[in-house]
């Protein structure tokens, strides 16, 4: 069995950060390792915040440990590709097939209970990654939000037991405060908060559940603090995604379930302020070249599908979402959303 040890800041290598390879590991092709190499240059995850360093000198070891962990960058590998390819259906197919292996995997990982160094480490990767991956997949929505979940459940876990990981998770506000104030940022333009809050408030009484009640909150809380800052508005922005934690799983699958209307019309509003969010984000990963305008086609693919099951009573509370929506698909044949969303009056500098 071959064993990998990583260095400390000194030099000098560290017994706590053994990793045991897999004696006899799985045979990739070469089309794998063309998805890893699109994995650690351009399509490795850009959150937990701070975690540059981790996702391309740290994950690709323990995935040679843990083979769930490579299935599940394969698969972000193959989805990110058949997002920038045209004849994309290869990419499609692998990203599926990998994805399943990599689901598998993370479900024997959970259920165990005696761990060893790097364990949590795959696991929270893997959430990550197939976080990533299915947002870049058209039929994804539901996919993500079960992710996200995962993501803040084994994040909790760590915490909770004070557990060693390479990953920082600490609370990152402070970074994104900080990566914040580093420049101007955009400013959303009254005319489209005015017409995202007229929409929300047209949808309140669609609400019957407690949890639609709260998703609501969250996204008119967003709205609402957009007209005091950019700033505001992005950090409130980052609790929507909150609502998904802690939900008992039979709420949860109800509010994912494809015929709940209200939910899927919250949702809607839900990708649309995700775009219009896009020139405020761009704080999150400055340093990237992945910010490819096709890359987003996932999201606006979930809206479209939203608008085609809605039944005609209730289609006309999508019109505010498909209005963004097409906005940015015009973005996206012009190669640049956030620049197409200035030009729209949409978002000023």
């Amino acid at each position: 069995m071959a064993t990998v040890a990583t260095a400390t800041q000194s030099g000098q290598l560290s017994p706590s950060t053994l990793v045991q390879m897999q004696s006899t590991p799985t045979l990739f092709s070469l089309t794998d390792m063309r998805l890893f190499h699109h994995f650690l240059t351009v399509a490795y995850p850009h959150l937990p915040l701070g975690n540059e360093s981790v996702w391309l000198n740290d994950i690709p070891l323990f995935a040679h440990q843990q083979e769930y962990l490579m299935y599940a960058i394969l698969s972000l590998g193959a989805s990110h590709l058949s997002r920038l390819c045209d004849n994309n259906g290869d990419y499609v197919n692998l990203a599926v097939y990998h994805r399943g292996h990599a689901i598998q995997g993370l479900n024997q990982a959970i259920s165990q209970r005696s761990r060893r160094f790097g364990d949590f480490d795959a696991m929270l990767a893997t959430c990550y990654a197939l976080t990533f991956q299915s947002s870049y997949m058209s039929d994804g929505l539901s996919d993500f939000i079960t992710m996200v979940r995962g993501c803040a459940l084994v994040t909790t876990q760590i915490r909770s037991g004070n557990e060693q990981t390479a990953f920082n998770i600490e609370d990152d506000w402070e970074i994104r405060l900080r990566t914040l104030r580093a420049k101007p940022l955009p400013v959303i333009s009254r005319a489209v908060i005015q017409a995202a809050t007229q929409s929300l408030e047209a949808a309140v009484p669609l609400l019957q559940e407690p949890l639609d009640r709260i998703f609501h909150e969250t996204l008119f809380l967003t709205i609402d603090a957009l007209r005091n800052s950019s700033i505001e508005g992005y950090l409130n922005f980052i609790k929507v995604y909150a609502v998904w934690y802690d939900i008992p799983h039979p709420q949860f699958q109800w509010f994912v379930d494809p015929t709940n209307v209200v939910a899927q019309i919250l949702l809607a509003h839900f990708i649309a302020i995700q775009m219009i969010m896009i020139p405020l984000t761009e704080a999150d990963w400055p340093k990237r070249i992945d910010r490819h305008a096709r890359g987003i086609l996932g999201p606006v693919e979930w809206a479209q599908r939203i608008w085609e099951r809605c039944p005609d009573s209730h289609r006309p509370h999508l019109d505010w979402p498909m209005a963004v929506i097409q906005t940015v698909k015009a973005g996206v044949q012009d190669g640049d959303v956030e620049k197409w969303l200035i030009s729209r009056g949409a978002v000023w500098q």
